[in-house]
C-alpha cells in the first residue's frame, strides 16, 4: 500500500515508471524484480517519449548491462535491453568485475549509450566511515557530470553532449 503512495509524489520516479523531469530529461526506472518483457514495456514507453520530444533519456536499473557469458542472467538481459533500446544514459547501481573484464570505470560508452556505474566498490572500514557514498552529480543545462567517490583520488568531472 505505501509503495503505491510513492507515485503521488511528483518529484519521485518510482520503480516501473517513465517520467519527463523539468522538460529536460526522460527517466525510466526498471524494477529490480520484474521480467524482461515487463522491463521491455517500460522501455518502450520511454523510447516513444524520446521520439516525440527528442529529449535525452536516462534508464535507471540495479543491474549493469553485460555481454559476456560469465555474467549473470540479469546483467545479460540488461545488455540485451540496452542494445535493443539504446537510451542516452543507463545508470546501474551495481558493478560486477567478471562482467566487465576491462575493470571498473564509472562511465563507459556502449554503442550510442553512456553507462554510468555508481556502485559502492568496497566494504572496507574506510568506506563504512566515509562522509558520503559514491554518487554522480549531473547538470542537465551544461551536460557536466561529476563522479564523486568516497576515495578522493577517483573524483572526476566530464562534459557530455546530450541530444
Amino acid at each position: 500500500m505505501w509503495m503505491a503512495a510513492l507515485d503521488s509524489i511528483n518529484s519521485l520516479v518510482s520503480d516501473g515508471r517513465t517520467s519527463v523531469i523539468r522538460q529536460r530529461l526522460i527517466v525510466t526506472t526498471l524494477s529490480y524484480i520484474s521480467t524482461i518483457d515487463r522491463k521491455r514495456s517500460w522501455l518502450t514507453e520511454g523510447a516513444e517519449l524520446r521520439k516525440k520530444t527528442s529529449l535525452p533519456w536516462l534508464v535507471i536499473h540495479h543491474h549493469p548491462p553485460a555481454f559476456r557469458g560469465s555474467a549473470g542472467p540479469e546483467e545479460l538481459s540488461a545488455g540485451r535491453l540496452l542494445e535493443e533500446f539504446g537510451p542516452t544514459l543507463w545508470l546501474a547501481g551495481r558493478f560486477f568485475d567478471h562482467a566487465h573484464p576491462r575493470g571498473f570505470t564509472w562511465m563507459q560508452t556502449i554503442d550510442r549509450s553512456v553507462v554510468l556505474n555508481i556502485c559502492q566498490r568496497s566494504i572496507a572500514p574506510v568506506f563504512r566511515e566515509a562522509a558520503f557514498p559514491n554518487h554522480i552529480v549531473f547538470d542537465l543545462e551544461s551536460g557536466k557530470i561529476e563522479w564523486n567517490s568516497w576515495l578522493e583520488s577517483e573524483n572526476e568531472e566530464r562534459v557530455l553532449k546530450l541530444g
